[in-house]
């Protein structure tokens, strides 16, 4: 996909792309704290996904 677009094309679609795994992340370290009862678990997924929305925001 990449290889066919142009080089300002594919630029967009690499931040895209970086956008969308950023994004699912969040989400990968938001859900299993809203299941967990360890605080020190939550804690520290709750950190985690905070890193990963400021790198949302990088892109």
């Amino acid at each position: 996909m990449l290889e066919r677009a142009s080089k300002g094309d594919s630029e967009k679609e690499i931040l895209r792309i970086g956008m969308i795994a950023e994004l699912d992340a969040v989400s990968l370290y938001e859900r299993p704290d809203a299941m967990s009862e360890n605080r020190h678990l939550k804690r520290v997924l709750l950190d985690i996904a905070s890193e990963e929305k400021t790198e949302v925001g990088e892109f």
